[in-house]
């Protein structure tokens, strides 16, 4: 189980990969941070080092109406934004920056075919 809110790591992975495709066939540049940590070895100890901050969006993309920055946090089941997450929508609509909650690849088509705006979906910028 990926949160004790609902929605397997599998569904969600699934939808991530689903939502890649979608990306890339559009020709939407986007990348995947890593957050899993790297182990490095010192001596007889692994030490585990964290690449990515807490709260950063599953897919981080560049609209290519606007080059805008849009986060794309994918979410499965009834499970929510944590403190984390939250903290990092609301600096990246401050920074005029567009987050999407992504519960279907849908919600993603629709920010893009509707030209960022609101129609649809999840999506929050200062705009809206």
């Amino acid at each position: 189980m990926r949160s004790n809110h609902g929605g397997s790591e599998r569904s969600h992975n699934q939808l991530v990969r689903t939502i890649e495709q979608y990306l890339r066939i559009m020709n939407i540049w986007y990348c995947r941070p890593e957050a899993r940590p790297v182990a490095i070895k010192h001596g007889k100890r692994t030490i585990y080092i964290k690449r990515v901050n807490r709260g950063v969006p599953d897919i981080i993309a560049i609209d290519p109406r606007d080059g805008r920055f849009v986060g794309i946090e994918v979410k499965t089941g009834h499970s929510k934004l944590n403190p984390s997450q939250v903290a990092t929508k609301n600096e990246i609509v401050r920074c005029c920056g567009h987050y999407i909650v992504a519960r279907s690849v849908t919600t993603v088509m629709r920010y893009f075919d509707n030209g960022g705006s609101n129609h649809g979906g999840d999506t929050t910028s200062k705009n809206n």
